[in-house]
């Protein structure tokens, strides 16, 4: 089930059938139950989905992070951060007098990217 207000939805699985047959008889028997003034921004939805397989988000996660090493290696290796180890044993970063040239350089050719980059 997708639920839409302005710009914000959420989704929330509302069931699981072993045949499209139970899919459709079950999403026709919670459109039922949806009150009018959700009518338009409530949508059901049938997905084929493959039983015993890995979570997406695991997948997910697994491929976010192997970018985010890469990208941390690179950033190292051409010298615009450091990695440190703090007290707690955890790897911190450090922006390098390279890095901050860099981030200036950034900063100087394009647009409104202090609005973005400053905490």
């Amino acid at each position: 089930m997708v639920i839409a207000k302005d710009e914000f939805f959420s989704i929330e699985p509302v069931g699981v059938y072993s045949s499209l047959k139970m899919a459709k008889k079950n999403m026709k028997e919670c459109q039922k139950y949806i009150s009018p003034s959700h009518e338009k921004t409530t949508a059901f939805e049938v997905v084929d989905m493959i039983m015993n397989k890995e979570a997406s988000f695991i997948q997910w996660y697994r491929e976010a992070t192997s970018i985010l090493e890469n990208e941390t290696k690179s950033l190292m290796d051409k010298g615009y951060i450091d990695q440190l180890i703090g007290e707690d044993g955890e790897f911190y970063y450090t922006i390098t007098e390279k890095g901050e040239k860099l981030e200036k350089y950034i900063k100087s050719v394009v647009p409104n990217v202090n609005e973005d980059m400053d905490p």
